[in-house]
């Protein structure tokens, strides 16, 4: 399992435990998708589960969790990095994945992946087309929506990306 950061908490927000709190990662439908949020307490890993979430503008939101229920606890957890176990490690896979033919939902074919960029916070693929264009799309569930290793296909969503 891989942890991903998430959220950071910058500061309670209000008397009933409600959290504001800035989203460090580009999709923020892994608030919806998710249901346990960890992070590290005093040495020991926890988690909560998201009660509510609402945007505030940018990356900015205002986010419940079940058992935080007053300002005392929200405040407790001010800095405080949350992050999400995800079953996903591009790094056993990525040779693998050169070469595999890349087709958009709506677009269609768009090429094959010559490249796979990958930082502590960041993992993108290079694809090629036959023309000689080149597309780089973010690897997050946003935009990747499906590997076929069998037929060798990536199928991505990359609406607002490409033109």
């Amino acid at each position: 399992m891989q942890k991903v950061p998430i959220l950071k908490i910058q500061k309670s927000y209000g008397k009933d435990g409600k959290l504001f709190a800035r989203l460090l990662v580009e999709d923020e439908s892994v608030l919806q998708k998710y249901k346990n949020f960890y992070f590290v307490y005093k040495g020991e890993e926890r988690y909560f589960e998201l009660e509510s979430f609402e945007r505030r503008g940018g990356k900015s939101f205002i986010i419940s969790f079940k058992k935080i229920d007053s300002k005392d606890k929200a405040e407790s957890l001010k800095g405080t990095i949350i992050y999400i176990k995800k079953n996903f490690n591009i790094k056993k896979k990525r040779e693998n994945l050169i070469n595999f033919k890349v087709y958009d939902i709506a677009l269609g074919y768009l090429g094959v992946v010559f490249f796979i960029e990958e930082t502590e916070f960041l993992k993108r693929i290079y694809i090629k087309s036959d023309m000689g264009k080149e597309y780089i799309i973010p690897w997050v569930d946003k935009y990747v929506k499906e590997i076929n290793e069998g037929e060798k296909i990536i199928k991505v969503d990359s609406k607002c990306l490409i033109e």
